[in-house]
């Protein structure tokens, strides 16, 4: 789990990691990105802090 950017390379301290998604792959409102699929967590460099089980769920609800 992330906890500190102490270990993170440079430039990448208020930004840790980010995607882009396509609505498209979101099924029944959740979207799931393993480590391989989010920039920065998918570089070699960064798996001392991403550990191969990190991920981002994304929860959806309608307003």
């Amino acid at each position: 789990m992330f906890d500190s950017s102490a270990g993170l390379p440079k430039g990448y301290e208020n930004c840790p990691f980010y995607f882009w998604f396509n609505t498209s792959f979101v099924e029944n409102n959740r979207l799931h990105l393993p480590r391989d699929q989010l920039d920065n967590p998918h570089k070699p460099k960064t798996w001392h802090i991403y550990k191969e089980d990190f991920g981002l769920t994304l929860s959806f609800t309608e307003v």
